[in-house]
């Protein structure tokens, strides 16, 4: 009896399918929840026949065109009738004549059994027009910063030549070639020294800089002994470290393997670190220096026991001029360039920075570089994210 029950049940919903007027019931249902999906609907929406003629419009057509259905239904419509399903762009009046912008979608459908296309419209007028300021805007912001490069660059070149004489000049006065200097004349022309080299220092962070931002820094990629330029670097630190009784040391492996670099570019970014951590660390500190293999890299370090840096500052402190919030270092605040710098030139070798510091602990900046193989010889500065020239030694 249970299976004669559901014999029967399976016929009775196979004629109810086959009834004509539930088939027309569940029709108009559907009609109408489309309709309502439609008429409800922020984008202005068009049902034409395959002639174009506009056979229905929504509501929202009215607010975006601002003309009434019935100027537009029966009328034939100037738009496209191929499937667009992802959408293009195409230009709209308004009824005052205003110009706009729509993102337009056609597919094709049935309207009432016979082809139709169901064309959207999204009006991205305000969104255009916000993407055309924006582009508008970079363009002249990047406009702006080469002038800025250029102005840099121009006066660091102008600012060289004079600043190279007045060094010479003061280096005479302080070897006596000029005659005898007493005790006072002495500190007045050691002050100008110190000075005049800190000036030659920024002049010279200013070219590269704009050597940077402008593509042109050249750099000479070559096999490069890091061991001997680490040991050139602790040398060169040496006597400001004694002079402040400060421990210097490095600890290189005997077999660090060689570095795919730019020696002169990794100097620079050695002795502006260690420059740096003698710099923030007090008289009886310590800076090492120390340098090892990580698989493809070698990881270098300058790790000091000076003031440290606030943990809200560390993220920014490669960024150019930034200046450290914190009067233990802005006592002996230099540019603002040198780090930023660093990061560049670090990065143009396909390499890393970071720090890791403790404000009253310490800091330790780690970068590394790629150990020397063919494969890291093959490596283009543009694979490294760099556009700037590449030349082999």
């Amino acid at each position: 009896m249970r299976g004669e029950q559901s014999t029967t049940g399976a016929l009775e919903s196979t004629h109810a399918d086959a009834d004509p007027g539930r088939a027309q019931a569940r029709l108009r249902a559907s009609e109408q929840s489309f309709r309502e999906i439609v008429a409800n609907s922020s984008d202005a929406i068009f049902v034409v026949d395959p002639q174009g003629v506009v056979l229905y419009v929504n509501p929202a057509v009215e607010v975006l065109l601002g003309r009434r259905p019935e100027e537009l239904v029966g009328h034939k419509a100037d738009v496209p009738l191929s499937s667009a399903a992802d959408g293009f762009e195409v230009s709209i009046v308004r009824r005052d004549g205003t110009p706009g912008t729509a993102e337009m979608k056609t597919v094709e459908t049935e309207w009432y059994g016979t082809p139709a296309h169901v064309v959207s419209l999204h009006d991205v007028t305000l969104h255009k027009l916000v993407r055309e300021a924006a582009m508008a805007a970079n363009d002249q912001l990047h406009e702006l910063n080469e002038m800025k490069s250029d102005f840099v660059s121009i006066v660091s070149h102008e600012l060289r030549t004079p600043l190279t004489s007045i060094k010479n000049a003061a280096d005479l006065l302080a070897r006596g070639k000029t005659g005898p200097l007493n005790e006072i004349q002495q500190r007045f022309v050691a002050m100008l020294t110190r000075n005049i080299d800190r000036l030659m220092v920024m002049v010279g962070d200013l070219l590269d800089l704009s050597k940077i931002e402008a593509g042109k820094l050249e750099l000479r990629f070559a096999e490069t002994d890091l061991a001997s330029i680490i040991e050139h670097a602790v040398g060169t630190f040496q006597s400001q470290a004694d002079a402040r009784s400060l421990i210097l040391e490095a600890d290189c492996p005997p077999d660090l393997p060689t570095v795919y670099a730019d020696p002169d570019r990794v100097q620079q970014v050695l002795c502006n670190l260690l420059s740096n951590a003698l710099k923030f660390t007090p008289q009886a500190g310590r800076v090492a220096l120390s340098a090892g293999a990580a698989g493809e890299l070698v990881e270098i370090s300058v790790t000091d026991t000076g003031v440290g840096i606030p943990a809200d500052q560390q993220e920014r402190i490669f960024e150019q001029f930034h200046q450290v919030e914190d009067s233990l270092v802005r006592t002996t605040q230099g540019s603002g360039l040198g780090l930023a710098i660093v990061r560049d030139l670090v990065e143009a070798h396909g390499g890393e920075i970071r720090v890791e510091s403790e404000v009253g602990v310490g800091s330790r900046f780690v970068f590394t570089l790629p150990v020397f193989s063919h494969r890291a010889a093959e490596v283009t500065a543009a694979e490294r994210g760099k556009k700037w020239p590449r030349s082999e030694s």
